[in-house]
């Protein structure tokens, strides 16, 4: 029967299945004049711009006019988004490649806004660069009565709402993180290399030399654990520091026994120093001026090691350290939960709909 794993009990019967094209009036963006944009909104500016991008949902500004009526989807037909679908339940400009999606009967938006992300277009266009009116209009979707549609839309969205108050949380965290580290940091006189605090070490293995992901020690890369490898060649707390590309000058800390590769420098603790107190420290350093080479960017300790930083006694250091350890270990703990909640939202998602 062409029902979902999962559904609510007032509910029976088969789902129907039909084309996109033949439940929505569907049509692409197009160009706006300049003198339509802003990058704020404002009293006359108010009606969002819409594109391809990821982020805030693809809002590229506002507008003093709109295209499309309120109650509308739009999918991405371009790019890294391409085939995400955005309910819009508001006026709004779409623009470039953006496909509109009006329905021609009545639908519950919301619903079909999951039910589209479902069907995983972007891997379906496998060689497509992007996704046209006619492409678009022939993908099926499955879909039961409006009343159920909105039953499961609503459902969702107070998951949704969940995850949202999840991210402000985290993002608070985050600006407490950041406004303490800079009362503890900042301002303070130095009194010390950081080469007196700690030792540079580096590694000579690859990312080519891990073969398997079967073992008991970790391996640290630039993102951070890669692997699981049976031999470490570290066993002792470390600071982890990429030194060339992208993320050169992240930071990462490392416990127990485990490995790194070639891309990362790891500093140990000297006499004085608590090593938790000086990885802090490095998370709100300026790395940046000491950044070298034109295409793939490098650090080296013998640069940034002799810049001077504030140390403290070391019952300080480690006072101070265990402050910012608690709220990053609250921080750490609400990222697992937010994990949680789009976990069980995917679950959902894939036993709610068919």
């Amino acid at each position: 029967m062409k029902v979902p794993n999962l559904r609510f009990p007032e509910f029976e019967g088969e789902w129907e299945k039909n084309k996109l094209g033949e439940l929505f009036d569907i049509s692409a963006g197009g160009d706006i004049e300049k003198e339509h944009i802003s990058e704020y909104k404002t009293e006359s500016f108010k009606y969002p711009i819409y594109a391809n991008t990821t982020i805030n949902k693809g809002l590229y500004g506002y507008s003093d006019i709109y295209k499309i009526e309120s109650y509308a989807l739009t999918v991405a037909g371009r790019g890294v988004n391409l085939g995400i679908a955005h309910a819009r339940n508001h006026c709004f400009y779409p623009i470039v490649r953006l496909l509109v999606l009006k329905p021609k009967i009545d639908l519950n938006i919301f619903f079909f806004e999951h039910s589209i992300n479902k069907v995983s277009i972007f891997t379906e266009s496998t060689g497509i660069p992007q996704l046209t009116v006619p492409q678009i209009s022939i993908y099926k979707v499955s879909y039961p009565s409006n009343i159920e549609q909105e039953k499961i839309a609503t459902f969702l969205s107070l998951i949704d709402q969940r995850i949202e108050t999840q991210n402000k949380i985290i993002e608070k965290l985050q600006s407490l993180m950041k406004g303490v580290s800079h009362f503890i940091f900042k301002n303070k006189k130095p009194n010390i290399k950081l080469k007196d605090c700690v030792t540079c070490h580096s590694s000579t293995l690859t990312e080519n030399e891990i073969v398997s992901d079967q073992g008991d020690y970790p391996i640290y890369g630039a993102t951070g654990i890669l692997a699981n490898i049976p031999q470490y060649e570290i066993e002792e707390d470390a600071i982890l520091i990429i030194k060339d590309g992208a993320s050169v000058g992240k930071v990462q800390y490392a416990t127990g026994k485990y490995s790194v590769i070639g891309t990362l420098n790891y500093l140990t603790l000297k006499q004085g120093t608590y090593l938790q107190y000086i990885y802090y420290y490095l998370k709100m350093f300026n790395f940046n001026k000491f950044k070298v080479g034109s295409s793939i960017p490098h650090i080296y300790f013998k640069d940034y090691g002799n810049t001077y930083i504030y140390r403290p006694s070391f019952k300080e250091q480690k006072k101070l350290a265990k402050i910012l350890s608690s709220i990053n270990k609250k921080i750490e703990l609400e990222k697992y939960i937010l994990c949680i909640y789009k976990r069980q939202k995917v679950h959902l998602i894939q036993t709610m709909f068919i």
